[in-house]
């Protein structure tokens, strides 16, 4: 029995595998003694430091709009909307004081947040080893 538009396989006997370091061959990197002091200053000259970029903030506008989509912030605009309805304009300010507040409180504390929690920033617990010019060094 044949069956139509059949594909078999390839025979993977034929496939080489790439030797482990293959992809870091570029980098000219010897083994065992890691870069020269010079090497290294070089490198960093061309390439710079060994940083990740930072994310933009938010606009302004983009945080208050955050601020106003929270559901308690729902409720007391349409709170505000109703009292301004039956002309009671004596709770409709108070409500929309209120509001004002609280969008400023948020957006100020979000601005802040980033910086306070050390966001981006990676904690290395355990001893680190620094290897400079063939000599070892240990840095707690």
């Amino acid at each position: 029995m044949t069956v139509p538009n059949l594909q078999v396989a390839p025979d993977a006997s034929d496939i080489t595998r790439p030797p482990a370091r293959a992809g870091t061959t570029h980098l000219a990197a010897p083994d065992a003694d890691g870069l020269s002091s010079g090497d290294a200053a070089q490198r960093l000259a061309r390439d710079g430091g060994n940083v990740l970029p930072s994310r933009r903030p938010p606009p302004l506008w983009r945080r208050v709009v955050s601020q106003l989509r929270d559901p308690l912030v729902l409720v007391l605009l349409a709170a505000a909307g109703s009292t301004l309805a039956t002309a009671d304009f004596t709770d409709a300010s108070v409500i929309l004081f209120v509001i004002v507040v609280n969008t400023t409180v948020g957006v100020v504390s979000g601005m802040n947040a980033p910086v306070s929690s050390g966001v981006g920033v990676q904690i290395h617990r355990g001893p680190l080893s620094v290897t400079d010019c063939g000599q070892g060094h240990r840095a707690m």
